[in-house]
């Protein structure tokens, strides 16, 4: 079953029209306006969240051109994948970030969970193999800050936003077919996005 779900992923994911993907990124798109207004039109002065639902937005644009134009979607596949990248690495920091500067910590202390996105977005440039290994472990930091912070300040939403994004990025992924099934991870990913887009919005916010 894993094999042939496997071979089903690399056929799929060498085509360059997949409507399905297509409309997964047109959903999350549509939930990034959504956030960003919200932020935009709030009381308070939050910056960094625009720079993740920002990275998100343009990488959601560019999954709608990607997989849903028969005629130039596979001429977009290496932009894409270098924006979904930086996407993942930036999208929680920034909210981390945020929510560290909103319950007073220090600013050096706030800005070390946007400064080690650093290391998996050079590793990136650079090729390395252990691109994956360092985003990993820059999300891990995030999300154990985020759940720290939350809990300390009592906010549901901000649990929420972390058992979201745990699920997102440790389990369903980007990269194969989701849960053996011939459903593209990626897919999954982006409607998973929303919800993080959504608890981010609110953890902020309450």
């Amino acid at each position: 079953m894993k094999l042939h779900a496997e071979s089903h992923f690399r056929n799929i994911i060498m085509s360059t029209t997949r409507y399905s993907t297509a409309f997964a990124h047109v959903v999350s798109a549509g939930v990034c306006i959504w956030a960003i207004r919200a932020i935009r039109t709030s009381q308070q002065t939050l910056n960094f969240p625009l720079g993740s639902f920002g990275t998100f937005l343009v990488n959601s644009a560019l999954g709608i051109l990607r997989f849903g134009n028969p005629e130039f979607g596979g001429k977009m596949k290496s932009v894409y994948g270098h924006t979904l990248f930086i996407s993942k690495c930036v999208g929680l920091p920034c909210v981390a970030t945020q929510m560290c500067l909103r319950y007073g910590i220090q600013e050096e202390t706030a800005y070390i969970h946007l400064g080690c996105t650093t290391l998996p977005i050079i590793a990136h440039i650079f090729k390395d193999k252990r691109e994956k290994k360092l985003l990993d472990m820059v999300m891990l930091f995030n999300l154990i800050s985020a759940v720290y912070f939350s809990y300390l300040n009592v906010n549901h939403y901000g649990l929420a936003m972390a058992i979201s994004y745990t699920i997102n990025h440790f389990i369903i992924g980007t990269d194969s077919t989701a849960f053996d099934t011939s459903v593209p991870s990626l897919d999954l990913f982006m409607y998973g996005c929303c919800f993080f887009y959504f608890f981010a919005v609110r953890t902020l916010l309450d």
